[in-house]
């Protein structure tokens, strides 16, 4: 008897096994839901990371480029390098350019010894440049240089607290008329650039988690981060990554002995430079960026825990049932569930189990009408708090439009259909279309088909998930807009993209500043005609359309015969005088197709395309020009008879190079001199062929 009391029960078996098996199965479920929760995790946020370093290597890039294309630009204006130029009128130019743009630290020009001539604020003015490395690289052809300290130049600075100035120096040199070298032009970019690039892409993404950002020079020295790593070589298996040309991301383990997700990026070239290699790693904790696995675990495991319980009361709960007769009991749970009783009757013959059931099933029952009665009143609940998040909501939009009304920039939402969802009033300015004119219609419905076809491939480089940006113009108001437009897709939990953010700046003041700038550049200031730089992109461009339709083209270089004269006898007032009115009739004489250039003094040359075998053509071209300039020119009231020698050269073969065709002609043109002026003169090598 007590060896049978002391064996366990068949309904203890039971509920050991019940409860074992939703034990496993809960831990089971919870390793599984981790694991991929993980593995999605990880891809996201790895794949987030990288957007993110590459938006902020494509920003370093693109200002980079900027500035860049600032300082070729300034290298080649007259009223920058011409050594005629006063210097307090070109630290009035450079001051200009540095008022543009806030970070220029420093802007100088030297003359060809490297002595600084103007600088911005005089700042260094006087002193001898020519042993720092971007006086010499400039010349080499190397225009960018890595960041780095300059302290003379720091302490002639306003002092600032906090980081010390460190530099990216950007250099071109010059060349006066003639063709020398005549100095170099270096603008100092401060590094605060950067640190404002990292703080308008990462500040905002610092209020979802710790997200550290970190530039790499090329050698893996650490030019901006975290304090403990500034300063510090870099050896990760992120940046060999990046060197070997991968742009994704990876988990490792930093020296610090913490592991990071790492998003990764590495800079591009800049115009025709490699530019600096820097390398963009944007690095997350690991265990912060995975915490929410952590949670999603314990989770489950709490959730699995009445799970485990509720199995191990049907254990035993079944156990009883199936040690005695169901019938009248399974009779009295189907009259509860057709309705017609509301209590399970007891088992009067079973035994104290089917007792125990009925009881449990009465109190279950009791429990459901609890239950539905606690659920009607929590759904109650939930309804009156949906009611006070969606007034909530409208209050949020309604603050977020008075935000974006107040932007002085053009700001929308469109969905995968191009259909707006959001547009603020700048909409009504720039196109007449009120917000109600425009929500629930596409793109193509606002703009019209015409401007729709200019931005239908940008938008659909946006729609597969890369952001874009550009610039456009187009009419406005009786004159021309420039627009800095942006596409920045959205993307659900899943990555696929849902819609498309649309920003638009109006860059119209910056825009016709830099066109003036190039105008400047290309063009005769007393003459209005092209000068050098403008005349040696033709020589290039007409080169290749000679290839192309198998034609040839001549180079005509003239000289004002007896300008000195001119000069020495009436003034310099009267030698302008000369050149304005022989660049008239040299214009006059020549087809419009044609390019008259002036290269500085009384140098001119004609450039003439579309040339067939014949050397009387070019002859031609050349009498018909003496023959404009037989009748006088008024100078100062008095009528002058001006005469000229030109040298004339034909390209030698379809590779010969246009600095050599020039030299040719101007050769051709003191042999013309020389045999008494006011004549014409072939390069003796020169081949009139087809090219």
């Amino acid at each position: 008897m007590n060896k049978k009391r002391s064996l366990p029960s068949l309904s203890s078996k039971l509920t050991l096994w019940f409860a074992a098996f939703a034990l496993g199965l809960t831990v089971v479920t919870a390793v599984l839901v981790e694991d991929a929760a993980t593995e999605a995790l990880q891809a996201k946020t790895g794949a987030s990371l990288g957007d993110l370093a590459r938006h902020s290597t494509r920003e370093l890039d693109s200002s980079l480029r900027e500035r860049y294309n600032d300082i070729r630009i300034l290298a080649m204006r007259p009223d920058v390098v011409d050594s005629s130029a006063p210097p307090a009128a070109r630290q009035r130019v450079l001051e200009e350019l540095q008022s543009v743009y806030r970070h220029y630290a420093w802007i100088g020009v030297t003359d060809a010894r490297g002595k600084v001539i103007a600088a911005t604020g005089g700042v260094l003015a006087g002193t001898d440049a020519s042993a720092r490395s971007w006086w010499s690289n400039a010349q080499k052809g190397k225009h960018l240089g890595d960041v780095h300290d300059a302290l003379q130049l720091a302490s002639k600075l306003p002092y600032r607290s906090g980081e010390p100035w460190r530099f990216v120096d950007i250099s071109f040199p010059y060349y006066d008329a003639a063709g020398r070298f005549g100095g170099v032009v270096c603008a100092h970019m401060s590094w605060e650039w950067a640190h404002e690039i990292d703080e308008a892409i990462f500040e905002p993404n610092r209020e979802h988690g710790q997200v550290d950002s970190i530039i790499v020079r090329a050698d893996g020295l650490v030019l901006l981060g975290p304090e403990k790593l500034q300063g510090q070589v870099l050896a990760t298996p992120s940046l060999q990554d990046a060197r070997a040309g991968k742009s994704a991301y990876r988990v490792e383990r930093w020296p610090d002995g913490k592991d990071y997700v790492v998003g990764i990026s590495r800079s591009g070239p800049v115009a025709s430079e490699p530019g600096l290699n820097w390398t963009v790693l944007v690095r997350q904790d690991a265990g912060e960026a995975f915490a929410p696995i952590k949670n999603i675990r314990r989770r489950v495991l709490w959730s699995g825990l009445p799970f485990v319980l509720v199995a191990s009361l049907i254990g035993w709960l079944s156990a009883r049932r199936i040690t005695r007769p169901l019938a009248k009991l399974a009779e009295s749970a189907r009259h509860v569930r057709l309705g017609r009783e509301h209590v399970i009757l007891p088992c009067v013959l079973g035994y104290r189990e089917i007792e125990e059931m009925t009881k449990s099933l009465q109190a279950m029952v009791r429990n459901g009408e609890k239950q539905r009665a606690n659920l009607l009143a929590l759904n109650s609940t939930l309804e009156s708090r949906v009611r006070e998040r969606t007034e909530a909501l409208a209050l949020s939009e309604s603050r977020l439009r008075t935000i974006a009304d107040g932007m002085p920039a053009l700001i929308a939402y469109v969905d995968c259909d191009l259909r707006y969802k959001f547009c603020n009033r700048i909409y009504e300015d720039w196109f007449g279309k009120s917000s109600a004119d425009v929500m629930g219609h596409t793109i193509k419905e606002v703009l019209g088909a015409e401007l729709f076809a200019l931005i239908a491939d940008r938008l659909d480089i946006a729609l597969r998930g890369e952001t874009v940006m550009f610039e456009q113009r187009r009419p406005h108001k009786g004159g021309v807009q420039f627009i800095k437009i942006a596409y920045i897709p959205e993307r659900d939990t899943s990555g696929a993209v849902t819609g498309l953010y649309i920003m638009a700046h109006d860059i119209s003041e910056m825009k016709h500043i830099q066109l003036n700038l190039e105008r400047d550049v290309l063009h005769d200031a007393l003459t209005g005609l092209p000068n050098r730089q403008a005349l040696m992109l033709e020589l290039d461009r007409i080169e290749v359309r000679a290839r192309r339709h198998k034609n040839s083209y001549a180079v005509l270089f003239l000289d004002v015969d007896r300008f000195k004269d001119i000069n020495d006898n009436h003034g310099h007032g009267a030698g302008d005088e000369a050149l304005i009115g022989f660049a008239k009739r040299l214009k006059g004489a020549v087809r419009e197709s044609d390019l008259v250039a002036r290269l500085g003094g009384d140098e001119f040359v004609v450039l003439v395309g579309d040339l067939d075998a014949s050397a009387d053509c070019i002859t031609a071209v050349a009498e018909k020009i003496l023959l404009a300039l037989r009748d006088p020119i008024a100078i100062q009231g008095m009528p002058v008879i001006l005469s000229t020698s030109i040298g004339i050269a034909i390209p030698c073969h379809e590779r010969e190079p246009a600095a050599e065709i020039l030299r040719r002609a101007d050769q051709a043109m003191y042999e013309a001199k020389a045999a008494g002026r006011n004549t014409i003169r072939l390069s003796r090598t020169a081949a009139l062929s087809v090219v």
